[in-house]
């Protein structure tokens, strides 16, 4: 009897220190968790603080105006750097230069060295033109994305307003609830007013900022409610459902132009696959073709207005 109470006993003390371990290892598991999610969001704000102190619109009170009139014209280099904020990327202009010389070097010098000049220079001019195409993908990328996440969003602040909340803290609660990137943006404008910046200019400057006329919208409606009054909650509904028929609008706009839109990208891509098919399996025969120069040049200009002309009709504002 002695020898079962103890085996019992000692079952028992097993058991116990088990369940004791298993719960010390889901408490450090959630409490690691947590540390890394603190880590995290603090790096982010002080990444999003570092953006905020050095941009023209903090430093220079005068360049304000630049969020507060979009019709404003922007130099190419202020229109280069909008496009990289707009994709998403922590880089500088001279670092996308620099990718963009050493790419087209590489590819360039790659095929020179097997004695092909003239393709030499096309994939230059490839590898020169690929970081801009692949920054304008990133961009046209992470808009759609923010699209996408706007009426959710008009939703959770409407609610948050609803409930007593000012705007300003239902921004901010979109800043910390949200998921990037929608969250990246509503967060450095949140930053922008805690650094001092008028109300009115963080707003404008978020729907400037990011292109996208949904979030110019909101910012107009939300500084035209706070000058005038009226319901906060109802414009953010009204905006909500308009945000929802744009995009319904928009996918039916793309089903309606896919084929137009398949039919362009061949027509595009053909001439160019083509002559480099033909020139890969008999370069002395494609070569005849850079005898006559002008007739290159009048190919080049007609085929970029036929790309530019398909463009135009298989793409259009709604």
């Amino acid at each position: 009897m002695t020898n079962i109470l103890n085996g019992f006993s000692l079952t028992s003390v097993a058991l116990l220190m088990s369940v004791t371990s298993i719960l010390m290892l889901v408490v450090e598991s959630f409490s690691k968790k947590k540390r890394i999610s603190t880590r995290i969001q603090s790096e982010l704000k002080e990444r999003i603080r570092s953006q905020v102190t050095n941009s023209k619109l903090f430093k220079d009170w005068s360049n304000s105006q630049s969020a507060i009139d979009p019709e404003l014209k922007l130099s190419i280099h202020d229109r280069i750097i909008r496009c990289i904020e707009q994709a998403g990327l922590q880089i500088q202009v001279t670092d996308l230069i620099k990718r963009s010389v050493i790419l087209g070097l590489l590819l360039g010098s790659t095929i020179l060295f097997h004695g092909r000049i003239e393709l030499a220079i096309g994939l230059t001019c490839l590898g020169l033109l690929f970081p801009w195409c692949h920054l304008i993908w990133l961009r046209k990328q992470r808009i759609q994305q923010l699209r996408i996440q706007l009426p959710e969003t008009f939703e959770m602040i409407r609610r948050a307003v609803q409930s007593g909340q000012t705007i300003p803290n239902a921004l901010n609660l979109i800043a910390k609830e949200s998921s990037p990137p929608i969250a990246d943006e509503f967060s450095y404008c949140c930053e922008q007013q805690s650094l001092g910046l008028p109300y009115e200019t963080t707003l404008r400057d978020l729907g400037n900022r990011t292109g996208i006329i949904e979030l110019q919208l909101f910012s107009v409606a939300m500084v035209l409610q706070r000058q005038a009054g009226g319901n906060p909650a109802e414009v953010l509904e009204n905006l909500s459902d308009t945000v929802r028929k744009r995009m319904k609008l928009g996918m039916k706009v793309k089903a309606i132009t896919g084929e137009g839109r398949m039919q362009a990208l061949v027509l595009s891509l053909l001439p160019f696959l083509a002559f480099g098919g033909i020139y890969v399996l008999d370069p002395q025969y494609a070569s005849v073709l850079f005898n006559y120069p002008k007739l290159l040049i009048g190919l080049s200009i007609s085929i970029t207005v036929g790309i530019l002309w398909i463009r135009r009709i298989v793409n259009f504002e709604y």
